[in-house]
C-alpha cells in the first residue's frame, strides 16, 4: 500500500513492529496531536474505545511536556473552542482532528458506525479481507453493502446448509457456488484462490457472509453486494432452534445500555439442556439478576428464533455471570507474558475455550 499511496504512518511501521498493540495506538495519538491525522484504517471497537476515553475525562487535561509543544497546545485551544462553541465542556476527536477517510471492518461495524460518526464526525467505509486473502469488497460512497472486487482472489461459494453438513461430517466435500449463482437472502462460507502469486488454493476463509441483493440500484453497480455474517466458528447453535451470532450479542449489549469493558459467550449445557452463557466484566456494579433480565429482553426483540426457544421449549436459554473489575485486563497482561501474538491475547467472543473460561475465573 504504501508503494502506491503516500501515505505517513504513525508511529512508523519500524517502530510498530516493536510494539505490543496497546502501546502502538497510545503512541500513535499522541503523534497524530502533533503531526495531525488524516485517516485511520482499523478496528471499530478501537475507534469508539477512544471517543469513550475522551468523553471520560469531561475536558480535564492532564499537562504534559508533550502537551506544550505549540503544535499540540495550538491543536488544544482550537479543539477546546470548537467542543465549547458545540455546548460541550468535554473534548472528543472531531474536535482535534477534521479525519478524511475512516476504513474498518469486523462484526461490530454496524453496531457501532452511529457513535463513530458522534465521536469522529464522519461516517467509516466498511471493508472486508484478511491477510491470507487481501482486500476483497468494500462499501461505495452509498454505504450500503459491500461490492466484491475482482483483482485480488478468484471466489467461490460454500451455500449455509452444505457449510452446516461439512462441519457435522468433516469428510463431506461441500458443493460451491461461482459469483453468478448467488442468491439474495442466502449465506455462504468464503472460499478463495489467490491471484497475482499468492499460495492459496480453494481456501476456506472461515467466514460467513450474507448476499443483500444482486445489484445496487443507487449506484448502478450491477453486481452481488454483501456484508459479513460470522465467523463460520462463532455460531452458537442452541437446540437446532437459534443460531446466534458474535453481532446478536453484540447488538443486544448495544441496545440494552449495558456499560461493559468486555464479554465472551458459549454454549454450555444445565440439566441437559443448551444455554448460551454470557461472561462479562461491567464499567460499573450492577447485578447478575439485572443483567440477564436486559439482555434476555433485547435477545428476544432482535433474534426471533431465540424467543421461540423459550416460548415453545420452556427453556431459560441464558445464564449470566459478571467477571470482577480488570478481569480481562489481567487475563491479556497474563497472556502477553506467556509471548502470545496479537490475535491471542484477548479472549474470543464466542465459543471459547474450558482453558480460557477457567483463566477468566481464576480471578474471582
Amino acid at each position: 500500500m504504501l508503494e502506491e499511496f503516500n501515505f505517513t504512518i504513525l508511529p512508523s511501521i519500524e517502530e510498530a513492529d516493536k510494539m505490543a498493540f496497546q502501546e502502538r495506538i497510545q503512541v500513535g495519538f499522541k503523534q497524530g496531536l502533533r503531526r495531525g491525522l488524516d485517516s485511520f484504517f482499523g478496528v471499530a471497537s478501537v475507534l469508539v474505545r477512544i471517543g469513550e476515553q475522551f468523553e471520560q475525562r469531561a475536558g480535564r487535561v492532564q499537562i504534559s511536556r508533550e502537551l506544550l509543544h505549540p503544535k499540540v497546545l495550538a491543536r488544544l485551544i482550537r479543539g477546546l473552542i470548537r467542543a465549547r462553541l458545540s455546548g460541550r465542556k468535554h473534548l472528543l476527536p472531531k474536535d482535534l482532528w477534521h479525519v478524511k477517510f475512516i476504513m474498518t471492518g469486523g462484526t461490530d461495524v454496524a453496531l457501532f458506525k452511529d457513535q463513530i460518526e458522534k465521536y469522529w464526525g464522519r461516517k467509516p467505509l466498511e471493508g472486508y479481507g484478511s491477510t491470507e486473502i487481501l482486500f476483497v469488497s468494500t462499501q461505495t460512497w452509498n454505504r450500503k453493502g459491500m461490492t466484491f472486487r475482482p483483482d485480488c482472489d478468484f471466489l467461490e461459494f460454500i451455500p449455509e446448509d452444505e457449510h452446516l453438513k461439512s462441519k457435522a461430517e468433516p469428510a463431506y466435500k461441500p458443493r460451491t457456488l461461482l459469483l453468478d449463482e448467488v442468491e439474495a437472502g442466502k449465506r455462504y462460507e468464503l472460499v478463495a484462490t489467490n491471484f497475482l502469486g499468492g499460495v492459496f488454493v480453494r481456501y476456506r476463509v472461515g467466514d460467513l457472509i450474507e448476499i443483500i441483493s444482486l445489484r445496487d440500484e443507487e449506484t448502478g453497480i450491477k453486481l452481488p453486494q454483501m456484508v459479513f455474517y460470522s465467523r463460520a466458528d462463532d455460531i452458537i447453535d442452541l437446540a437446532a432452534f437459534t443460531r446466534l451470532t458474535e453481532r446478536d450479542i453484540w447488538q443486544a449489549l448495544e441496545e440494552a445500555g449495558v456499560t461493559y469493558v468486555d464479554w465472551t459467550a458459549r454454549k454450555e449445557y444445565v440439566a441437559r439442556k443448551p444455554v448460551l452463557h454470557l461472561y462479562i466484566e461491567l464499567k460499573e456494579e450492577r447485578e447478575e439478576k439485572e443483567i440477564k433480565e436486559l439482555i434476555h429482553r433485547r435477545l428476544r426483540g432482535i433474534h426471533k428464533p431465540y424467543a421461540e426457544l423459550e416460548d415453545m421449549l420452556e427453556v431459560d436459554p441464558l445464564r449470566v455471570t459478571i467477571l470482577p473489575p480488570a478481569s480481562f485486563d489481567r487475563y491479556y497482561q497474563e497472556r502477553q507474558r506467556e509471548g502470545a501474538d496479537l490475535a491471542h491475547l484477548k479472549p474470543p467472543h464466542m465459543n471459547a475455550s474450558d482453558e480460557v473460561i477457567n483463566r477468566l475465573l481464576m480471578t474471582i
